[in-house]
């Protein structure tokens, strides 16, 4: 019978001391060693890059909640996914009452005249239909007490693989600069109005010294 041996030579002095072992032995100890090396590196490995990922997480997290700005997230159904704490503050509405709901069916369905807003002229749908970012700088977003709000957004679209996967929305509260807009112009329609009373007092005045 033969038998396969891993055979070891070594010089001792004048003298070669051999040893042997059964090479299937010693074969599955090799590979058996090598494949709890590359199990425990592959662990080191992934326990390494899953941190990475929570500290990206935990970053992510961070920057949502600290942000002015609304920021919402929506799939390709237009649901919810997430939702920060400056979106609630701004509309009133929980995340625990937005998440899974058709976002633009709670807070976009209509303008501010009350004329119905039809998701397929809503540009943050189109963001995930068309893959382009749309901006809007004078719409309103409908808080939950009922009244709208004046906001400036962008739709931003995320793809995963090549698709289109959804929307990132944010949005900021104009209703501060919407007002000294207001003023402005009605400042300017005082001064227009003076200019004109101005101009007619010295039309007056010209055919009075003539």
């Amino acid at each position: 019978e033969k038998v396969y041996l891993d055979i070891t030579a070594t010089a001792l002095n004048d003298n070669i001391l051999f040893s042997c072992q059964n090479a299937k032995v010693t074969y599955a100890r090799y590979h058996q060693a090598i494949a709890q090396a590359e199990y425990q590196a592959g662990i080191v490995h992934w326990n390494a890059n899953e941190t990475i990922f929570e500290e990206i997480e935990r970053q992510n997290q961070l920057l949502l909640s600290t942000v002015g700005d609304g920021i919402y997230g929506v799939d390709v159904n237009g649901n919810t996914t997430f939702v920060n704490e400056a979106a609630e503050q701004i509309l009133g509405w929980k995340k625990s009452e937005l998440v899974g709901k058709n976002i633009h069916d709670v807070i976009h369905h209509s303008h501010e005249n009350g004329k119905h807003y039809h998701a397929q002229a809503c540009p943050i749908y189109a963001a995930f239909k068309d893959g382009e970012v749309h901006s809007v700088d004078d719409e309103v977003f409908w808080a939950k007490n009922g009244k709208p709000i004046p906001v400036e957004y962008k739709s931003t679209p995320v793809t995963e693989n090549g698709q289109l996967i959804g929307a990132v929305v944010i949005f900021r509260d104009i209703t501060q600069r919407k007002s000294i807009q207001g003023k402005l112009l009605k400042a300017m329609a005082e001064v227009d109005a003076l200019k004109e009373r101005l101009e007619m007092d010295n039309a007056y005045l010209l055919e009075e010294l003539n």
